[in-house]
């Protein structure tokens, strides 16, 4: 037993797995189920495989945000020759403008929370509590908790972290 992060004793701390990081059996949470955490891979980086993940999220928005620059400057021609919106969104290339925002919010919030996950995982491994990590994110203890244990707060779903009321 080790000391854990209320001055009590913890399970012995256990490599499980080969992959990026196994948290849980099937259940999404770094804990078995007596409490004994589980530790990451060290020779794998599930903060730098998400960093790498917004980046290539980042390029793809940047040239979906171009095309949408070309398309207001399009619409704006055609609005200010006469047309009305019906005529203007029956003429238009697919995506629409809106589409191709909602795909770029979709793909950052998607990316966003993988990467959230894995730096509160990757902080928590490294000892710092639900309470401090959710103080540097600006969210509460349990939406920390629902980050770290998807499963067990029903939230870790792909939504983003809620600031605290």
């Amino acid at each position: 037993m080790s000391p854990n992060r209320n001055g009590g004793n913890a399970p012995k701390v256990a490599q499980w797995g080969t992959k990026v990081i196994h948290w849980g059996f099937g259940n999404g949470c770094p804990f078995r189920e007596g409490g004994e955490k589980l530790v990451s891979n060290p020779r794998q980086d599930l903060v730098l495989d998400a960093l790498d993940e917004v980046s290539r999220v980042v390029d793809r928005n940047l040239a979906r945000l171009k095309l949408v620059r070309r398309r207001i400057a399009r619409i704006r021609e055609q609005r200010l020759t006469g047309m009305n919106y019906s005529q203007i969104v029956q003429q238009s290339e697919r995506p629409l403008v809106i589409e191709l925002i909602t795909t770029n919010l979709s793909e950052l919030q998607r990316s966003g929370h993988t990467l959230r996950r894995a730096v509160s995982l990757a902080l928590y491994e490294e000892g710092l509590t639900m309470e401090q990590i959710a103080e540097l994110f600006g969210v509460s203890r349990q939406r920390v908790s629902e980050l770290l244990c998807p499963e067990r707060g029903g939230g870790g779903g792909g939504g983003g972290l809620a600031p605290r009321p």
